[in-house]
């Protein structure tokens, strides 16, 4: 999966298609917060598609490409490609430094959009190997507006982690994925724990409670989610 935003001008900034197992998705850098647009589709995609148990990862870039329905090339592409290949490596969304100063640029321009910037900064982490990426552990909130549609993520999540493990020992390659997933897993849990298994601050779902006071960690050797 690669994701550039476009420097290409145009009335229909945005343009989607598809080849392989790829989408592309780009946007002119002259859009409005275009940025903060293409974050918010993407972590929704992601959630989406993690739900319906799909991993993904890719790459957003700032670069010149041409794009249309039929054709598609530029160095944006490849050094999209690139990240994606050589640095994504777990099921995440990476994006480079300049992108995201650019980015926030350009939305600091227009002072009337402050609600966006904010989502940025929430949205983006740094990993654990520097690289920054779409933070959708943290983004749950922002992602679904119903605290039963957070259950369904975590239950989702969890069951594709155990399920994960068990295909280990037939693919090797996929343990470092595992791992990852696995860490931030467990790191969202006590989150939501820490924050909600008390009797002051409990969410508006008694499902979601109930999964958070019953459901441990992930260890490696879980048999069920």
């Amino acid at each position: 999966m690669e994701i550039k935003n476009s420097s290409s001008q145009g009335k229909e900034t945005k343009i989607v298609n598809h080849y392989s197992d790829s989408i592309i998705i780009s946007y002119s850098k002259t859009e409005e917060a275009c940025l903060f647009h293409i974050i918010s589709e993407l972590i929704f995609f992601y959630a989406t598609a993690l739900q319906r148990n799909f991993l993904l990862r890719g790459a957003i870039i700032c670069d010149k490409l041409y794009h249309d329905e039929n054709i598609i090339f530029g160095p944006a592409l490849v050094k999209a490609y690139e990240m994606e290949k050589n640095l994504a490596i777990y099921p995440r969304i990476i994006l480079d430094k300049n992108t995201l100063i650019n980015g926030k640029k350009d939305i600091i321009k227009r002072a009337d959009k402050p609600d966006h910037l904010k989502s940025i900064e929430n949205l983006i982490s740094i990993d654990f190997d520097g690289l920054y990426y779409i933070n959708f552990f943290d983004g749950l909130n922002y992602i679904f507006g119903d605290k039963d549609s957070i259950l369904i993520f975590f239950k989702a999540l969890r069951q594709i982690i155990i399920d994960m493990e068990g295909s280990i020992k037939k693919d090797i390659s996929i343990y470092s994925k595992y791992l990852w997933l696995k860490t931030n897993y467990n790191i969202i849990l006590k989150k939501y724990k820490n924050k909600y298994c008390n009797d002051k601050h409990r969410t508006e779902s008694p499902e979601l409670n109930k999964y958070l006071n019953e459901t441990k960690e992930i260890n490696q050797g879980d048999k069920n989610g």
